[in-house]
């Protein structure tokens, strides 16, 4: 199995940061507002709003989330790999539940290789394999709208050539 150009790391992580900021304020606004409601049920008096406590509680929340998400993006990039077989491209991929993805060659139609502002910073391209009849689910391939069945996020650019061409040569025979 082929593994993803290490330079989607940096892409990873920073495709953690903004979900995890958001994600993490949401929930530590219900985690407290839930412990006002349940701290004056309890003790049924005038709830007094701990600055300290809050502004530490958030801190510890925020990290906590924080390198979850990166640890979770690490493990997904070591997950991912992918595999020019003999008769198909084969891409699995998944950290908690395991994805298994095999495109045969006659069946591909389109390949498609994008390089977004991230690629380029971190020197990796994004090959997109679309097929005919194709009616799943839709994927980041680019730009909006396309449908692609199988996606592998990040190779190097000589590489993602090299595979198209294969693919595409296979996909004729």
């Amino acid at each position: 199995m082929e593994r993803l150009h290490p330079g989607i790391k940096g892409a990873f992580v920073i495709g953690a940061i903004l979900p995890s900021i958001i994600g993490g304020a949401i929930l530590f606004f219900f985690g407290f507002i839930i412990y006002l409601i349940i701290y004056k049920a309890i003790f049924n008096a005038e709830v007094t709003i701990p600055v300290k406590g809050i502004i530490t509680y958030a801190a510890v929340f925020i990290v906590i989330v924080y390198v979850w998400a990166i640890i979770y993006n690490f493990m997904a990039f070591n997950r991912f790999g992918y595999e020019l077989r003999q008769d198909g491209i084969y891409i699995e991929s998944g950290v908690i539940g395991k994805k298994y993805n095999f495109v045969p060659y006659s069946k591909v139609q389109n390949i498609d290789i994008s390089r977004g502002l991230f690629a380029r910073i971190f020197g990796y391209s994004e090959l997109c394999i679309q097929t005919a009849g194709y009616s799943g689910y839709m994927q980041r391939a680019g730009y909006p709208g396309s449908v692609a069945e199988a996606v592998i996020p990040s190779v190097e650019p000589q590489r993602a050539e090299q595979i198209r061409d294969f693919i595409l040569k296979k996909s004729k025979e």
